[in-house]
């Protein structure tokens, strides 16, 4: 069992082979919304009188105080839990949120008790696999771990609202954010060679769905991105007087000085020595 915890969240992964039928209790914490993915295992769980179905590829909505009885078929038994406290919630989503399923806007207005059992999207599948695979905790930081339950959550709790009203969703918000990280470590960087995973990491994702994500959101690759601030950085730098076309070049990461003309011609439209003169 991998995951991770802080006071706002907590990331669990619960997988065995189930010999025979097995009858558990538990008890959540009532200051909080738990949902678990499951990914495999089958059976029900009963609270309080309402009980819901346990299968494949759906998942489960905790909250409220109380304990829950669970009862797991024969077979394997995999799944993915998380907590969030109702603070955290509280901060990230709005209870009059007609976009939010009708059980999370009852849980945000008056922390009424929940059990419900739905569908696991593909998306909110996605992530919990994701989480499932991962070796260890060891294995990563705590910023990964908010960022996939970040991700879960709005995968399941965040709606696209006809006619696209105002305010600025979860998902928008996490998309925001991790191009603005990307960008300020490239910025801070740039005269080193594109390290991928490095820029991965203080994003908060794979460099794969980094490397999606920005090109579908910017418009363009990081590495072209990085090339487009390093002959802004140059070109700042020789408007400025402060760099000679050579200077300029070595400042921004650029050994030859063939690559760094070619670069410059491909954003400028001009080669340097014509940038030059024309200040």
């Amino acid at each position: 069992m991998g995951g991770g915890r802080d006071g706002d969240f907590a990331v669990g992964v619960v997988e065995a082979q189930i010999a025979r039928e097995v009858v558990v209790e538990t008890e959540f914490d009532p200051q909080g919304l738990v949902v678990v993915a499951v990914l495999e295992g089958r059976g029900e769980v009963a609270r309080g009188g309402a009980s819901a179905p346990l299968g494949r590829d759906s998942m489960l909505i905790f909250a409220g105080q109380g304990e829950s009885r669970w009862s797991v078929d024969r077979g394997a038994l995999k799944l993915v839990e998380f907590w969030f406290s109702d603070d955290y919630l509280g901060s990230l989503l709005d209870p009059g949120d007609a976009a939010a399923p009708p059980s999370l806007q009852r849980f945000l207005a008056s922390g009424v008790a929940v059990l419900e059992s739905s569908p696991l999207a593909r998306a909110a599948q996605n992530v919990a696999d994701a989480i499932a695979k991962l070796p260890s905790a060891g294995a990563t930081s705590q910023l990964w771990f908010r960022a996939k339950a970040i991700e879960f959550l709005s995968a399941w709790a965040v709606r696209p609202v006809a006619g696209g009203g105002g305010g600025v969703s979860i998902q928008s918000r996490m998309v925001r954010e991790r191009l603005s990280a990307a960008k300020a470590f490239l910025d801070r960087h740039l005269a080193e060679p594109l390290d991928l995973d490095a820029v991965a990491r203080v994003s908060g994702c794979s460099r794969s769905y980094l490397s999606r994500l920005f090109s579908a959101e910017e418009g363009m690759t990081l590495s072209r991105y990085l090339r487009m601030r390093r002959i802004q950085r140059a070109s700042e730098l020789m408007a400025a007087g402060r760099a000679n076309v050579g200077e300029a070049a070595l400042e921004v990461g650029y050994q030859s000085m063939s690559h760094f003309a070619r670069a410059f011609r491909d954003e400028q439209g001009i080669s340097p020595s014509e940038f030059l003169a024309r200040l």
